[in-house]
């Protein structure tokens, strides 16, 4: 019995299934080394409620850890998930950003152009790596804390934004000025101009420069990982890091690569769909072919 014991607290600090392992042999050893039936019994007794208990603990235990291969996946699908959750919110504000930026450096002010100037010619200089851990390791040295999302979230807006500001000034800058001129004039004011006339046909001309520019963003959520953003590369390098898998870091990578490039292909998709219902409206062409009748007028 007093070996018996010995074995119980030896396989206590182990866990459920381990446990169960221990048991089972020791059980087997105490009962073979018996020298009488009833000390065997006697043993068995004794170790039944020991194990129906670490019988209960380890279904748990496997029902709570599921195997392997479904735990390595579930990181890569969060992983998938909150790099799209990034992107996603980042495109929209950097669209945001980029109309209002663009807008304010086709001004008719020049204080307007300069102040917005120096915002686009800025968040485009620095480097977006700089620009998170600016955000993320800078900012509470004067007690203002951002989570890693937000951190990832305002820098990919802040450089995205600039970069597709330019794109849509650069739109709006290649269309032919009879058509500006034409709206004003008919009577209309410098923002109905710009929001119905120069920024519809600015946008649709310089989308495929734009989806370019959304999937750069998506790609770049990959340096997130950098500020513990817990994304696609955060769970590549850490299930590439493993030693119980052996260091898979390879396999890891394609897995990741393979994903971001299904995620990449699915967004250029979707924009090519999006171009094509715009292209395909009933009313483009006949809005168009008014406004050349205009011009030639």
């Amino acid at each position: 019995h007093a070996c018996w014991q010995t074995l119980l607290d030896m396989v206590e600090v182990c866990g459920a299934s381990l446990q169960l392992e221990l048991v089972a042999v020791s059980l087997h050893i105490l009962v073979a080394f018996a020298r009488r039936e009833d000390e065997a019994a006697s043993l068995l007794t004794s170790a039944l409620p020991v194990l129906r208990d670490l019988c209960k603990r380890a279904c748990q235990s496997a029902s709570a850890n599921p195997p392997l291969v479904h735990r390595i996946m579930q990181g890569f699908m969060q992983g998938a998930i909150n790099t799209l959750t990034a992107f996603g919110l980042a495109a929209v504000l950097s669209l945001a950003l980029g109309f209002i930026l663009a807008v304010g450096r086709l001004s008719d002010h020049a204080w307007v152009r300069a102040i917005f100037s120096f915002l686009v010619e800025t968040f485009r200089a620095i480097p977006l790596l700089i620009l998170m851990m600016l955000l993320y390791y800078g900012l509470p040295t004067i007690d203002v804390k951002l989570t890693p999302f937000t951190a990832v979230v305002i820098a990919l807006t802040a450089y995205n934004g600039s970069v597709l500001a330019e794109a849509i000034r650069a739109g709006v800058v290649s269309l032919p000025k009879g058509q500006a001129e034409a709206a004003y004039a008919v009577g209309m004011r410098k923002y109905q101009v710009m929001t119905l006339i120069l920024l519809p046909q600015a946008v649709k001309s310089m989308l495929p420069v734009i989806i370019s520019q959304l999937v750069v963003a998506l790609k770049d959520t990959a340096l997130g990982f950098v500020i513990t953003y817990q994304e696609l590369l955060y769970q590549v390098k850490l299930v590439g890091n493993q030693i119980s898998f052996g260091y898979p870091l390879i396999p890891a990578a394609i897995v990741g690569a393979v994903i971001y490039i299904g995620l990449c292909l699915i967004l250029s998709g979707v924009a090519r769909y999006a171009e094509y219902r715009i292209n395909k409206q009933p009313g483009t062409k006949k809005a168009r072919a008014k406004m050349e009748s205009v011009q030639v007028t």
